[in-house]
């Protein structure tokens, strides 16, 4: 059992981190990809990177050892989870800015909203929001004891 999922963890963390990065290649090298919708995926896309380089190890190896425990368990587990939560959070705040970019698209063609449609400055923003979002994560996690103390 342990077996497949580590085959079809490791099969979609391959195809994640190929997925992830040709997109990143691609927007970095076509200059005319370079518009806020592709800069929100790319960072979506770093956002599943870190979902792929951290967490998914992290399951993977839950399936052959149960207990983390001690200080570092609880170090690893916190950081483990606050990187998750963070990754999340940018993902769903870019899906979010990108709902908002194509409303007012739509709805006011007309109307220019300078700030908000520029990435240097929308990018930065969702990710301190994670951050500081999630910031109570490392708080709320640790490890249990295999004693149940």
């Amino acid at each position: 059992m342990e077996l497949g999922f580590t085959l079809a963890y490791a099969v979609t963390m391959i195809v994640a981190l190929q997925g992830n990065i040709l997109l990143i290649y691609i927007v970095w090298r076509k200059r005319e990809t370079r518009t806020l919708t592709s800069f929100l995926f790319v960072n979506m896309a770093i956002a599943d990177l870190l979902i792929a380089v951290f967490q998914m190890p992290f399951s993977m190896a839950h399936f052959y050892v149960s207990e983390f425990t001690g200080a570092v368990g609880n170090l690893f587990c916190r950081s483990v989870m606050y990187l998750v939560n963070v990754s999340m959070t940018a993902s769903i705040f870019s899906l979010v800015v990108m709902a908002f970019d194509r409303y007012f698209v739509v709805i006011h063609p007309l109307k220019r909203m300078i700030w908000f449609r520029r990435a240097k400055i929308i990018l930065p923003i969702i990710w301190i929001a994670s951050w500081t979002l999630m910031a109570v994560t490392p708080f709320s996690y640790m490890a249990e004891d295999s004693l149940g103390k």
